[in-house]
């Protein structure tokens, strides 16, 4: 697992396996533990590594959400809490939010 330093926090850098490019188009994962401690980075990363796995593994028997959706939006947008990359609708802008009585965009 490549845990590297960035400034003073550790982050994950990791390559999207090959079986899964399907279900998420990055080449790489990119995760702040947001943590100078290399052995609670560590921790952090393999616990999220196999829950990113186990995710992928889902998107593939087709019981997953979409794990891509992050990496098709403007870098404008919040994914601060995104789970594997999926927004909730409280994350995304209000100007880009769905009006349910129109069934529309409302730009």
């Amino acid at each position: 697992m490549s845990i590297i330093k960035r400034g003073k926090y550790y982050h994950l850098k990791r390559r999207v396996p090959k079986r899964y490019a399907t279900v998420d188009q990055r080449p790489f994962i990119y995760k702040s533990f947001k943590t100078d401690s290399r052995e609670e980075a560590q921790s952090k990363a393999d616990s999220y590594w196999r829950e990113l796995l186990g995710a992928w593994d889902a998107e593939l028997a087709g019981q997953g959400p979409l794990l891509s959706l992050a990496s098709f939006l403007p870098r404008s947008w919040p994914t601060g809490g995104a789970i594997n990359g999926c927004l909730h609708a409280e994350q995304v802008p209000a100007a880009e939010q769905v009006n349910p009585d129109r069934g529309t965009h409302d730009l």
